[in-house]
């Protein structure tokens, strides 16, 4: 149990234990907090003020203060409902330096509900370092780690694996699935279900899956969302649209829905539509990047200079995404603007988030203005910051000792 803390109140609109009991006009949440200060006892809401801050700020998609959010969930004292939560939200980040704080502590956290929760986040991020992590956890001591393992292994490409770890992982798929057909009544089960098989690109499997979750309860907006993206893999684009509409009738203020109903039919060559679409998604959540950033590649051939500021609001509310600040500063050198691009860019680098695409414009930008130390400085920054193929390295490397 925690201790009071109106300052949350106040800041959040949190409920405090003060104000379950004086709820009288004049004892509201600054009455509360003013006693909590004559006793002296504002220290003790330090602590949880900062949880707060950190919960809000991942909430919104602001990653500024992530050094901190991390090394906060690695003390000896962190909350596990905190940590859960705070992983969770990392999903949205797209900071690479998330990848081996959630490989450590699905390794070494004590909290098998923490560990849990990492193993989910790292669903389908299959690479040397964090397929081995998830490989060991499909043997951990409780199942939910087990299972939550197996759900981000699901999608490993067959032959990948050896004999001895394919039966693991299938040993551990087979516990997720069986607690899923458990309730042949439950439409949540069917539902993941579905996703599992969505992963392991079995699509008929995850179409039928979703088609029960429907038929048990029609109003339930995920199926039909999912039912529209195993659609699209299958190329059928018309069930794919209908299957969107579907799921926008139920919630005509889906964020999910609307924006990839917009994608779809902007792929289906109908501008117009998805140019709305995208609209009506960036005004009702003024936070979102993603609607902005959709805006700003459609608009590029008709609307230069509003699809320039759509890339620069996508930027400016995700910073540290690298396809963002590429897209602006691409966009930017359409309109003339070299210098303010250039600066973005390297700063995107300093900061490893800059995107391939990054790295290669200002290599050959300083190229052509012959600034051969920094031509060699940025292909240096590839090769430590980028993960490349060993022919890209060798393409690289080449580049690097032909520079003057």
């Amino acid at each position: 149990m925690r201790p009071p803390v109106p300052a949350a109140t106040l800041k959040y609109e949190s409920d405090n234990a003060c104000n379950l009991c004086h709820q009288a006009p004049d004892q509201d949440a600054a009455w509360a907090q003013q006693q909590v200060t004559e006793w002296g006892m504002t220290t003790r809401q330090e602590r949880y003020l900062r949880l707060a801050d950190y919960i809000d700020q991942a909430r919104q998609g602001r990653w500024q203060q992530l050094d901190q959010m991390l090394d906060s969930l690695q003390q000896p004292d962190r909350d596990e409902i905190v940590t859960g939560s705070l992983i969770r939200l990392l999903r949205r980040c797209d900071s690479p330096q998330k990848w081996p704080f959630l490989i450590e502590v699905l390794q070494q956290d004590p909290s098998a509900f923490v560990r849990a929760t990492a193993a989910e986040a790292l669903d389908s991020v299959l690479t040397t370092e964090s397929v081995p992590a998830l490989l060991k956890a499909t043997q951990d001591d409780y199942r939910l780690v087990r299972v939550r393992a197996a759900a981000s292994l699901a999608s490993m490409p067959p032959g990948q694996l050896s004999e001895d770890q394919q039966s693991q992982l299938d040993r551990a798929l087979a516990e997720l699935m069986e607690g899923m057909i458990a309730r042949a009544d439950d439409y949540g089960s069917h539902y993941n279900l579905g996703n599992v098989y969505m992963e392991q690109r079995k699509f008929d499997q995850a179409l039928e899956a979703y088609q029960t979750s429907i038929k048990l309860r029609s109003d339930f907006v995920p199926p039909h969302v999912n039912a529209a993206f195993v659609y699209h893999a299958q190329g059928k684009n018309a069930e794919a649209e209908q299957s969107f509409r579907r799921a926008l009738a139920l919630d005509p203020n889906n964020l999910i829905t609307l924006t990839n109903l917009a994608m779809l039919v902007a792929e289906l060559n109908r501008p117009q539509e998805a140019k709305a679409l995208f609209l009506k998604a960036a005004k009702l959540d003024p936070n979102d990047p993603v609607p902005a950033y959709n805006l700003g590649i459609l608009l590029a051939q008709v609307n230069p200079t509003a699809a320039l500021a759509w890339c620069q609001k996508a930027y400016v509310l995700q910073p540290d995404n690298g396809k963002y600040g590429y897209t602006y500063a691409y966009y930017l050198v359409q309109q003339g603007d070299v210098d303010p691009a250039v600066a973005l860019l390297e700063k995107q680098i300093a900061d490893c988030h800059a995107t391939v695409d990054a790295y290669w414009f200002l290599a050959s930008y300083y190229r052509s203005q012959q600034q051969w130390p920094k031509v060699k400085q940025v292909l240096h920054q590839a090769l430590a910051h980028l993960e490349l193929s060993p022919q890209d390295r060798e393409v690289l490397q080449r580049q690097l000792r032909d520079t003057p």
